[in-house]
């Protein structure tokens, strides 16, 4: 039995915090060593062996070669309870073509899981690892502390990088020992449990680079609608947590958009799934899920009112310093955001919030008591959003209508978009179409809501100095005027910044009627109808 503790290592001060242990937990640490390590992924076609539980693995450790069936096993915490069988052996050199070589023991082993499939390579990971024991008093190990630099190759080209620390507790030792050692590892910030394997974020990583190869699980018309949503929501977890590493650097303010749009689809999907299965056994973990959206949002939120800046600045070429005042107040507001922001993503409260769902995904999420077929349901949440989406053509393009109003619709055509690509394997072609067609008019609206937070903001930096304007102005300090001494003009290039993100609202308005009026004649919501209804005539058929 496998006993470790695993988590992501956040950011290089981390990392170097991690070297650069002498001792924890008052255990000695030795100065270990550094091994390359080469692991290749088989398995079937079709993954039978993962259908049974288990990872295939054959590592290549520096002048070693080893061989070993893990199971997918447990998590609690941050600690994996995995069986494992491992095998030193050397393969053929070369193997048998188009045949993957295992010891015969392991042979017999995975054998019943085979069948007549032939063994294929899933993955690869590259792993630079620094290895070191801790040690108790008298010299003898109580785990291996791992920390290792994780690179995963798709065959066709596209990598994936990632930092790990693993402590495995060593044979014949207990948990016990384990527990004071894993406290010490909590106070370190930048350090979150990682309930997921790297090869389960390898698999991951490859079904998004190849849609359908290793590591997809597509819907199917006779899935309950609780195994659709496990199958809906696993890579976005998994996905979620590829990116909590570069969102907590804050050097690629990308991570930190794709870590939120994953956040933003789990979400969708529990809500769209709400009257389908039983949300109260999941009430915490989206209760977890929507506080670490609102932390990462808020964050977001300034990145992106800081890129269209940036870009008006460069743009018209207008002097940087005539905007210091603005740069002031968002640097003020931008680093109090991220630091709750990176407190949230360091603490137990996350921690618990990751351990519960994926805890929930590997059990499967729970239908009702009287599970329903996906090829039932589909239908019908696939017209319910359809029409909330079409309710808004009669106010479309009508003269004063509030910005609220497009912000509305702006969440419908979203809920509707993320719909279709949950389900768009059981729907077809249309769902593709439609979800191309839906991104257009989101951009305009998504433009539009962008320039109407922005030009709140600039009001409120304006008037008072701050990012958000005051509710109760009354009640400031600087409201009343010192020594009778008026407030100082507001900043000329800053007004003409605000009336240039007006205008762009005003423009912005006149082209939602026009992108409109090109979505309903591509056809989209009739192709949307009939992919329903044909799923739901399928289902009609089955029954």
């Amino acid at each position: 039995m496998e006993i470790e503790a695993k988590y992501s290592v956040l950011n290089e001060a981390t990392r170097a915090a991690i070297r650069s242990l002498e001792q924890i937990a008052g255990h000695r640490l030795t100065t270990g060593q550094t091994l390359h390590l080469h692991d290749r992924y088989f398995d079937t076609h079709d993954q039978r062996i993962l259908a049974g539980g288990y990872a295939l693995r054959r590592r290549l450790e520096n002048d070693r070669t080893l061989f070993s069936l893990k199971s997918m096993g447990g998590v609690e915490g941050s600690i994996h309870h995995r069986e494992e069988m491992e095998i030193e052996a050397s393969a053929p050199d070369p193997e048998p073509a188009r045949e993957v070589w295992l010891p015969p023991a392991l042979q017999g082993r995975v054998a019943p899981l085979l069948g007549d499939e032939p063994l294929l390579c899933l993955l690869t990971l590259e792993q630079k690892r620094q290895e070191r024991q801790i040690l108790d008093d008298e010299g003898t190990a109580i785990a291996t502390m791992a920390l290792d630099n994780v690179e995963v190759i798709h065959s066709d080209g596209p990598r994936q990088q990632f930092v790990e620390l693993e402590v495995e507790l060593a044979p014949q030792r207990t948990e016990a020992e384990l527990a004071p050692i894993l406290a010490a590892l909590k106070q370190l910030p930048g350090l979150v449990p990682q309930p997921t394997s790297k090869f389960e974020r390898g698999l991951a990583f490859a079904s998004r680079i190849r849609p359908g190869g290793p590591g997809s699980a597509k819907v199917k018309p006779h899935d309950t609608f609780g195994a659709a949503m496990s199958k809906i929501l696993r890579p976005l977890f998994i996905r979620m947590q590829d990116h909590e590493q570069g969102s907590y650097a804050g050097v690629d303010t990308e991570e930190l958009h794709d870590m939120r749009v994953a956040m933003r689809r789990m979400r969708t999907a529990f809500w769209i799934a709400e009257p389908y299965f039983d949300v109260k056994a999941v009430k915490k973990i989206r209760k977890g899920l929507a506080e670490a959206a609102d932390a990462l949002g808020a964050v977001r939120d300034m990145d992106v009112f800081r890129e269209k800046t940036a870009h008006f600045l460069e743009q018209q070429g207008r002097d940087p310093n005539a905007y210091a005042r603005l740069f002031r107040v968002w640097d003020v507001e931008y680093i109090r955001r991220r630091n709750i922001m990176l407190a949230h993503l360091g603490s137990k409260r996350y921690a618990k919030f990751k351990r519960r769902f994926w805890t929930a995904l590997q059990e499967g999420l729970p239908d009702k008591k009287q599970p329903r077929q996906v090829a039932e349901v589909v239908p019908l949440i696939v017209e319910e959003r359809l029409d909330t989406v079409m309710k808004h053509d009669r106010a479309v393009g009508k003269a004063g209508l509030p910005l609220a109003e497009y912000h509305a619709l702006r969440i419908d055509l979203k809920r509707f978009r993320y719909t279709l690509e949950f389900f768009r394997d059981v729907l077809g072609p249309a769902a593709a179409d439609a979800i191309e067609a839906l991104k257009v008019l989101q951009d305009v609206l998504g433009d539009l809501q962008d320039a109407r937070v922005a030009v709140d903001h600039l009001r409120s930096v304006i008037d008072f100095g701050t990012w958000e304007a005051p509710e109760q102005e009354h009640a400031l300090w600087s409201a009343a005027c010192v020594d009778g001494e008026e407030p100082a003009a507001p900043s000329t290039a800053l007004d003409d910044y605000l009336h240039t993100r007006e205008a762009e609202i005003e423009e912005l308005r006149h082209r939602v009627p026009e992108s409109w009026e090109t979505f309903k004649a591509s056809g989209v919501p009739d192709a949307v109808r009939g992919a329903a209804a044909a799923l739901h005539d399928e289902a009609e058929g089955a029954s």
